[in-house]
């Protein structure tokens, strides 16, 4: 009978005091912990990945909010500010992070509805004037002549209801 084949690696051995450790040592190797144990990984060489444009704005905007942060936990008015809006005791810290994060999100859904806003107004003014020129009389209908545009070439033109009208003499 054939011996069964191991479906997993084995582990390497870790001592007792690196168990305990978690992350980077230095620039040499990393300490992960998994369900089946702790293992030991060589340090990431990230010397040839290039960032896209993308990835770059991404860091540099989690860096500036890691910074307002930092100012935030700082100052301790701001920080006493900021607990009181928060209903959990700690968290100012990440807090701050998403609210800088978020502001350049909710700076563009601000902008967006302000344009919608903006249209809706204009369109109801439009409307408004309309209804009230009908009210008045003034509406141009479909009997009433259709101003004419002539051409500084001298030319035929038509008006916008399709007529040819000769060139003002």
């Amino acid at each position: 009978m054939a011996k069964k084949k191991k479906l997993y690696r084995r582990i390497p051995y870790l001592p007792f005091s690196l168990t305990l450790v978690r992350g980077a040592i230095g620039k040499e190797f990393v300490i992960k912990h998994y369900s089946y144990g702790a293992i030991r990984t060589k340090y990431p060489d990230m010397t040839r990945i290039i960032a896209t444009a993308k990835q770059r704005k991404c860091r540099n905007l989690f860096k500036e909010a890691v910074e307002y942060a930092k100012q935030v936990i700082a100052d301790p008015e701001a920080k006493a500010a900021w607990q009181k809006r928060l209903r959990r005791r700690n968290g100012v810290f990440n807090a701050a992070v998403k609210f800088y994060m978020l502001k350049e999100k909710r700076e563009k859904e601000r902008a967006l509805m302000m344009t919608n806003t903006l249209l809706w107004l204009a369109f109801k003014n439009a409307t408004a004037q309309e209804m009230a020129e009908e009210q008045r009389g003034y509406s141009n209908q479909e009997n009433s002549p259709l101003p004419v545009v002539y051409s500084h070439t001298g030319s035929w033109v038509m008006n916008r209801g399709g007529e040819e009208h000769p060139p003002p003499s």
